[in-house]
Parts: C-alpha cells; structure tokens; sequence
C-alpha cells in the first residue's frame, strides 16, 4: 500500500474480499494483464447485491506484479478500467498505489473487522480526535497490514494529547498487554509522533530506553520535527546520563541534527581523553554535522 487505507477507500469503487479460483496471462488493448477470476466472500464497499464472481485485470510489470495465488482470500481495491464502466462481474482494475491483500487466515475476524471499521471512517471524514481513536484501534488490533497504516497515519496527525502519548509508550512496549508494534518501520513512526509530541520529562525518559538499545534514528527524527523550545533541554538531559550507551547515542541524535555548537559545549564539559570511548562518540557525530 502506497496510499492510506482510508483514502483508497474513497477512490474505489468496489473493496471486496474474495477467494482466487483462477488466474491466467491476457492481452486488452495491447497492454497485457494478469487476469484473476474470483469468488466473493464479501463486499465492503460498493457491489453489495452484485455478483458472486468478480474479474480483476491486474497490469503486468515485470518483478513487481503482485504474485497471487488460487485458493488464497485477498483484499481487493478496485475500480472500472480507465474510461469505460465495465460489467458488475468485470474486469475490473486494481486501484492506483494498491495491490491484492492477503487475509491472513489466522487473523481473519480480526482483519475483517478493522476493514469494516476502516469504512466506516472513510465514509465518515473524521475529525481529528475520533481519527485518533481509530488510530490506536488499529494500532491495538493486532493486525499487521493495519497497524502498519495507522503508524503511517499517525506521524501525520498535527496533535497528540499526553493521555494519547502515554498509550501510544503502552503500545509500544506492550504494557496493555495485548499485541504489540512488531515492524521495524511501523515503530519507527510511533517512536517518531511520541518524540515529537510528548511532554520534555516524558520524552526524555522514553529517548533513555529506547537509546539503551542503540535506536536513535527516529528519535532525532522526532526532535527534528518538534518546533518548541524543549529540543535542547531534552538533549542535554541525555547527553548527561550516566550510561554510556544513552550519552554516545545522544551524542549520534546531536550529529545527525547537525548541532556541532551542542558539540563544542559538551567537548568542552566534559573534556574526554583520547582513550575515553566518548572522543570516539564525538568524532563520529562530528562526521555525522559535515556530512554532504
């Protein structure tokens, strides 16, 4: 998916869940296609009294066209083919910056489920706060392929309460005990909005933990976006930590911002020797300020 969830919701036409009963390579109009022959299990979107069997032309493009395999359920965005309505049963095309979705079996109900939900919001055009809801929703669901949209839609959101923050730190840390953020990227971006949003003591606190394991690059993303004053304060609150691995990845969040005047200060400060690990720290966030 290279668009949100719920903007691809408004430009299709159709969103159906189906079972592949067949595939085969076809050529319309020059251009050829993969023609996939399906049976519905569901519509979520459009078509809800149309046929039982629909077709989807799905464009070739070399490594990049979608593997679909038969008897597997996919999620299906679609629309009529560029300037033509086509019949209920189709073909169809898939929509702009989609491919098929596989269900996952083992999470079925629960994909279904934040699906419908998905519509409805679609259908809605939420304010921001109910959008918030349904962020943490998704990002509570468990589901892969909707926690991983509702990571990217968060980074997006102008505004998050403390009270949300604090939930998005219980997520990420799996403290509700219920699933957690398991993708590198989907962690990256909740990592991002609470670095950029929360409170200075909170996120001071939440930069030392995550820093304990060397993560740091959506930290400085995170400073990077904020625009108040508590940028500073926060980094020097880490730069002074007694541990190690806080300080040298501080310093690597100093370097990446390109602060070599926080450098300057800090050298001075604390005045390492050539042995000390921090003359290595301070060298390589010095690399990271000059970088091109």
């Amino acid at each position: 998916m290279q668009d949100f969830i719920t903007n691809v919701i408004r430009k299709s036409e159709i969103v159906v869940v189906s079972t592949v009963s067949h595939t085969e390579e076809v050529t319309v109009g020059g251009q050829e296609f993969v023609r996939v022959r399906t049976e519905v299990a569901e519509y979520f979107k459009g078509g809800s009294a149309g046929p039982r069997a629909l077709t989807v032309d799905v464009w070739t493009a070399g490594k990049e066209t979608p593997q679909i395999a038969t008897e597997q359920e996919y999620l299906f965005f679609l629309r009529a083919p560029e300037g033509t309505k086509p019949q209920p049963a189709g073909p169809w095309h898939l929509t702009e910056l989609t491919r098929p979705i596989a269900v996952p079996a083992k999470e079925r109900d629960s994909f279904l489920r934040c699906l419908r939900e998905s519509v409805k919001v679609a259908a809605a055009n939420p304010t921001e706060p109910a959008l918030k809801q349904h962020i943490i929703r998704m990002l509570q669901s468990g589901v892969h392929f909707f926690q991983s949209d509702a990571s990217r839609v968060a980074v997006n959101i102008s505004d998050w309460r403390d009270d949300e923050i604090g939930l998005l730190i219980a997520i990420l840390s799996g403290e509700e005990g219920g699933p957690t953020i398991s993708g590198s990227n989907e962690r990256d971006n909740l990592i991002t909005v609470v670095v950029q949003h929360g409170t200075p003591a909170r996120v001071t606190t939440f930069a030392r933990e995550q820093m304990k394991n060397a993560d740091s690059e959506a930290i400085y993303f995170g400073l990077f976006k904020r625009r108040d004053m508590a940028v500073d304060p926060i980094i020097w609150e880490l730069l002074k930590d007694a541990d190690p691995a806080v300080r040298s990845e501080a310093l690597r969040v100093v370097g990446l911002l390109r602060r070599a005047d926080i450098l300057d200060v800090f050298e001075k400060q604390y005045r390492p020797s050539a042995k000390d690990d921090l003359r290595g720290a301070i060298e390589r966030a010095r690399a990271l300020v000059a970088r091109d």
